[in-house]
Order: structure tokens, then sequence, then C-alpha cells
């Protein structure tokens, strides 16, 4: 009955404020109580999960009224360590009074998500012949996976001579002009020519 009116008188005539403690995440393993945590002022973007919340109630003269971080920090200390919390959000109502705390644990960031595997390419199917010129004999060539005999080429067409045809011959007049009238004619055939003449008469 005196602790219940004590309460009641801290209440109503001192004002006296609250601590609340509320377990929100999953449990942890408590920590010593002495144990010192990071106070935050804003919300980290990774690396931590709520797992509880201190809500302080202010009181009348000054009770639980806290605008000092480290203040708020000193009074939350035990619930936090308790919780087993690494840090501590702390916010603060429209009198510049802290009145809340998000107790938050480290997590280890997931591992980064593997890379898709490209599909491995089906296997082409080969032809049952060659592929490559180099796989045929001699000078043959590899044509839809066969080694043939290529054709031979054609020959080219012989230059045409670039020199000028020459002009035709012009015949050669004979070195012996035929006797001119009323000439003498000596030699055999001259005489040849008279006994003829002698005859017919």
């Amino acid at each position: 009955m005196v602790k219940t009116y004590g309460w009641v008188l801290c209440l109503v005539f001192l004002g006296c404020g609250s601590t609340d403690v509320t377990a929100t995440g999953p449990k942890a393993p408590p920590r010593p109580l002495t144990c010192d945590f990071e106070i935050l002022t804003s919300l980290p973007m990774s690396g931590y999960q709520e797992i509880g919340t201190v809500d302080v109630t202010p009181g009348g003269y000054g009770v639980n009224q806290f605008t000092s971080l480290g203040d708020f920090k000193d009074h939350i200390r035990e619930n936090v360590c308790q919780l087993g919390g690494d840090a501590a959000f702390a916010s603060a109502n429209g009198f510049g009074m802290y009145i809340k705390a998000s107790v938050l644990k480290h997590v280890d960031a997931p591992p980064p998500a593997p890379r898709p595997v490209a599909a491995a390419e089906a296997p082409r199917n080969k032809p049952a012949g060659c592929e490559f010129d180099t796989q045929c004999k001699g000078d043959r060539i590899c044509i839809d996976g066969k080694c043939v005999t290529p054709e031979p080429k054609a020959a080219a067409p012989a230059e045409a001579s670039s020199a000028t045809p020459s002009a035709p011959t012009a015949p050669v007049a004979s070195s012996a002009a035929p006797p001119a009238k009323g000439s003498t004619t000596t030699g055999p055939r001259a005489a040849a020519s008279k006994a003829t003449t002698a005859a017919a008469h």
C-alpha cells in the first residue's frame, strides 16, 4: 500500500516520468549493462535491424526530460544493453526533448547474388567431311565437306604484238632489161637467130 501511494504521489505532485521497454524484433543475447553502443539521430540505410524500442515519458520538474543526447544515452544504456543492441536511434519531440529510442542490432550484409551464368552453347553438328582446305591433300580444296581438285584456270590470252606490221615487199625488177629495138644481139642467141634467118631464105 505504501508503494502504491508513493507512485500516486509521484505522478500527482512531482510529475514522475516513466521508461518502457518493448521487444520488437528477433531476440538477441543481452550484453553487459554498462556496454557501449552508438547513438544515432538518423536511421542507417542498411546493416542494422530493429530489435526493440525504449519509450521515455517526461515528468514534471525536469524528471525524464533530456535535451542532451549524451544524457539520453546514459538514461537508456541499461535498457539497450539488456536487449542486446549495438546502436540506438534517438527521436525527439517538438520541444527538443528525446522521448524514444529504436534499439538496433548490427547484421551482416547478405552475400551478393550470384551472377547469372550464360547457357552453354549447344554443340554444332560437325560435317562428316572436311571443313577447311588445309584438311585436303595436295592442291585439292574443300567444297561442301568434300576435297575436290580445283578446275584448271583458263590461260590468259596472248598479248597482241605491239610492233607495226611490215609493209608488203615490192617485187624486185630483173636486172636484165629486154633488148631495145634495132639493137644488135651478140652471143649465142644472136648466132642462133642468124642461122634461122639464113635457113628461111
